[in-house]
């Protein structure tokens, strides 16, 4: 089993401890993390992150097991990846509040396992392609329907 810990870390930057709209942002924007705005510190978050484990890396755990191998991973996470995760574990209780169909766990590995063991530079190609594609077949699509409205 692998635990991963991280210690969520914010920067500020010396110019903006006294900026009003900096301080107003932070009331705002970073939610769950205890700020004091006058001098900037804050409470560390102890984040335990399981978003990245696989249904096909966890062990049925019954009389059989004797010893659970554990491995704990402690490394710090910036405030933009805390909530990156925290919007992925909301998303299946909005869906349930709005009955939305929402993907099954294999699913969700399948979309993870891919991340995980592609390269990103093959990852980042691909979207470029797919979007670039987009753009081509919205195009075609909309000539065809002029070609068909000047033909009359």
């Amino acid at each position: 089993m692998i635990l991963v810990t991280n210690l969520v870390v914010m920067c500020f930057h010396s110019e903006h401890k006294n900026n009003k709209s900096t301080k107003q942002w932070y009331q705002r924007r970073v939610r769950g993390i205890q700020i004091d705005l006058d001098t900037m510190q804050y409470q560390p978050v102890l984040y335990v992150n399981d978003y990245w484990e696989l249904s096909s890396d966890l062990i049925a755990v019954n009389e059989t097991v004797e010893v659970l191998p554990l491995s704990i991973t402690y490394a710090p996470i910036s405030v933009f990846y805390f909530q990156i995760y925290e919007a992925q574990k909301m998303q299946k209780q909005w869906n349930n509040m709005f009955g939305a169909v929402e993907q099954t766990d294999e699913e969700n590995d399948i979309v993870k396992r891919t991340m995980l063991e592609t390269n990103p530079y093959i990852l980042g190609v691909t979207i470029v392609v797919s979007i670039i594609h987009t753009i081509f077949e919205f195009l075609a699509f909309k000539n065809d329907i002029q070609f068909w409205k000047s033909r009359k």
